[in-house]
């Protein structure tokens, strides 16, 4: 069962069809609103990350995170809202529960995060 607050919820995802809607999801965000080629969107560590699905009240998926473990600790990335949702906390609800689920994964995690402008 995933994690609620407020009207929202994120799952981690285990299904390939979940993971299908965080890839559009990404690909709506980063490709068609900033330019990111779409050959430079998905990468190498898809199969490797533990991918998160946030859904609004009806069930809609309306943002999606991941985070994976390199040499410099735990990177928490391509987190992605969709435009009609944004402003309304969903990104700091993805954030805590990527973190706590890091935390979960390694009590003594060190973790980072990737942005972009």
């Amino acid at each position: 069962m995933g994690q609620f607050i407020e009207k929202y919820r994120v799952e981690k995802i285990d299904a390939p069809e979940m993971l299908r809607l965080a890839f559009d999801i990404r690909h709506r965000v980063f490709v068609d609103e900033q330019g990111v080629p779409a050959e430079e969107e998905l990468d190498e560590f898809e199969s490797i990350a533990r991918h998160f699905l946030a859904f609004d009240e009806g069930g809609k998926a309306i943002g999606t995170a991941r985070w994976r473990k390199t040499d410099a600790g735990y990177k928490l990335e391509r987190f992605a809202v969709l435009k009609e949702y944004r402003k309304m906390g969903i990104g700091g609800i993805l954030v805590e529960t990527v973190k706590n689920d890091v935390l979960r994964h390694d009590p003594e995690a060190k973790m980072y995060l990737h942005a972009q402008v």
